[in-house]
């Protein structure tokens, strides 16, 4: 049996980390200034294209789909390692459907959230 009290058999005194603990850390801000990584990512000209469709979207048209969004936060908190307070201010002065609390909440929840491979 896999799932059991004890947990599975076999690996007693493994020691379980996250997917993600091995990887060396992000080189991403140290290649350009924080202002310049901000209004890259702001203009959706990073060269991830998810991201940057997510962020010509908001541009054009004030919207974007509940996913970019989780999506462009994550990636200019954890990929960049900007302060997420930047990026919630951007949403908030762009998005048409902004309310405070959605915005606001879902970029401290988004950040706090342990990231998911």
């Amino acid at each position: 049996r896999l799932f059991r009290v004890g947990g599975p058999f076999g690996v007693e005194g493994v020691e379980w980390r996250s997917l993600d603990e091995d990887k060396p850390p992000s080189t991403a801000s140290t290649c350009l200034p924080p202002a310049e990584l901000f209004q890259r990512w702001l203009l959706g000209r990073t060269g991830f294209p998810f991201v940057d469709a997510g962020m010509r979207q908001l541009a054009q048209t004030g919207y974007m789909s509940h996913l970019h969004r989780q999506c462009c936060a994550a990636f200019l908190a954890r990929d960049l390692q900007l302060d997420w307070r930047l990026g919630a201010e951007a949403f908030e002065a762009c998005l048409v459907d902004y309310t405070p609390d959605a915005n606001w909440g879902n970029w401290a929840y988004r950040i706090l959230q342990r990231p998911e491979l």
